[in-house]
């Protein structure tokens, strides 16, 4: 069986997908296509999706800017992309398209499954309020947690992301990064995109020992974030490249109806 699969975004030059889910596809002996299409500044994602949609396409993974866009593109959303209020998945399903958000369930199958880290009753520190804390929250939420902080440069941006979710947690708060000032973190979750040398934390905000600080951004070398939290000498410090790999198996296994094994992906990155 052929299958035809897409990533919609931009940039996409450095993205791994393509090859991720050729692996996955070789598990199982699927003949599968995988195409990056990249938008330019001027096209919506409407016409995009239109045209790859009507040409065959049997599912797209969406990535910024349009994962708002996918959401009220689909004619159905799961619960996930429903919470979180954007789709990173789009299903082609009996004449329907269905909208899901596979990034926070990656993530969370990674650290949990992956490296044995459990978040019952931690508190848990996400820097950045944009699309991807916001994919996070709702599968953090139902781990359990002691607290949840949004910490933003801008913090009406974080105090609205978190006013989002306070029906299904309540012990979840924003602040400015300054405001972690003599805060402490057992997870700390970087989801900005922040690319700079100079971390917006505070010189006295710390890492517990037995925490993780898990950097979003996947990258061969250690991060910012990385390299901060090796001073703090924390139980687990990850990049990601795992929730990335994650995201990705879930995706393939609601187009294709078929599981893959990530493990074999994990030593090529």
């Amino acid at each position: 069986m052929d299958f035809k699969f897409a990533l919609i975004g931009r940039p996409l030059a450095k993205s791994f997908s393509p090859w991720i889910h050729q692996q996955f596809a070789k598990q199982f002996g699927l003949n599968i296509s995988y195409e990056k299409i990249e938008a330019n500044e001027d096209q919506s994602f409407t016409a995009i999706a239109d045209a790859f949609f009507q040409n065959d396409g049997d599912g797209c993974n969406i990535t910024v800017p349009f994962k708002i866009d996918a959401l009220h593109y689909a004619d159905k959303m799961s619960v996930d992309a429903k919470i979180a209020s954007a789709a990173n998945t789009l299903i082609h399903k009996d004449d329907r398209l269905i909208a899901d958000n596979t990034d926070g369930a990656g993530f969370i199958q990674d650290a949990k499954h992956n490296h044995h880290f459990d978040f019952e009753n931690k508190r848990v520190v996400i820097l950045g309020a944009g699309g991807a804390a916001r994919g996070l929250l709702f599968p953090i939420i139902n781990e359990n947690p002691k607290e949840i902080i949004i910490a933003n440069r801008t913090f009406d941006k974080a105090e609205n992301l978190s006013d989002e979710f306070i029906d299904h947690f309540s012990n979840i708060k924003a602040c400015q990064y300054s405001n972690l000032e003599n805060q402490y973190a057992d997870i700390l979750i970087d989801a900005t995109s922040l690319r700079s040398k100079q971390l917006p934390l505070p010189d006295t905000f710390k890492l517990d020992k037995k925490g993780m600080c898990y950097d979003l951004k996947y990258s061969k070398d250690p991060t910012p974030t990385m390299l901060w939290a090796e001073k703090q000498s924390p139980q687990l410090i990850l990049e990601g490249s795992g929730m990335l790999i994650e995201q990705a198996a879930l995706s393939f296994y609601l187009w294709t109806g078929k599981q893959p094994e990530t493990t074999p992906l994990f030593s090529s990155f």
